[in-house]
């Protein structure tokens, strides 16, 4: 009997992980001081399964932090910024988190 909850145990965490994800992708485009921060996390229900911060650092300087309690869509969070002070050769380290598991984080130069 034991073997048997343990093995249904092990099975219902493993098909919680498949759900589970860190978001995928990150992508920024700039327009002047505007950003807009693309994070892509594909999810089934973006109520209860998205990107629930979003922290921006320009040049090791902490400069934006977001919380959110769903995500745009459900493949996307989008967001979109102004930095006045952003410039080209910046350095931007961005990093999403997901409210169910992990995390990403992108480095992103400012080239234009």
């Amino acid at each position: 009997m034991k073997k048997i909850a343990v093995i249904t145990l092990l099975c219902l965490a493993i098909a919680q992980n498949a759900f589970c994800h860190q978001p995928t992708e990150i992508d920024m485009t700039r327009l002047g001081t505007q950003i807009t921060v693309t994070v892509l996390h594909d999810v089934l229900d973006p109520k209860s399964h998205y990107v629930k911060r979003l922290g921006i650092n320009v040049n090791g300087k902490k400069t934006i932090e977001q919380n959110f309690t769903m995500q745009t869509d459900d493949d996307m969070q989008q967001v979109i910024y102004i930095i006045p002070s952003l410039a080209r050769g910046d350095k931007l380290e961005i990093k999403a988190e997901c409210n169910q598991f992990d995390e990403l984080m992108k480095d992103i130069v400012v080239e234009y």
